[in-house]
């Protein structure tokens, strides 16, 4: 995904990843990927409850407001439904 808010710090970023990362680099960043990508609900309604806007919180992870938006929904029923089953196990 390049980046929409300075191509030319993208383009640097490239340059430096293809510098320096060997192979165990790129498996390792890919691991990170992932796991971001999962954690992003979670880090966007962190971020919603300490009152950035879905505005602010795109403009900063360079996701669309309706993206942080979903985020924010699917946390919230994942939230609500851990809630739920933590209640009926005693």
């Amino acid at each position: 995904m390049r980046s929409e808010t300075d191509p030319q710090q993208y383009d640097v970023l490239v340059e430096y990843f293809a510098d320096t990362f060997a192979l165990s680099d790129v498996r390792i960043m890919r691991g990170a990927r992932t796991a971001i990508t999962e954690a992003m609900p979670r880090i966007a309604h962190v971020a919603r409850s300490d009152g950035k806007s879905p505005d602010e919180i795109a403009q900063a992870t360079g996701y669309t407001s309706s993206r942080i938006a979903q985020f924010i929904r699917r946390e919230k029923q994942r939230a609500a439904t851990a809630h739920t089953v933590d209640r009926t196990h005693p």
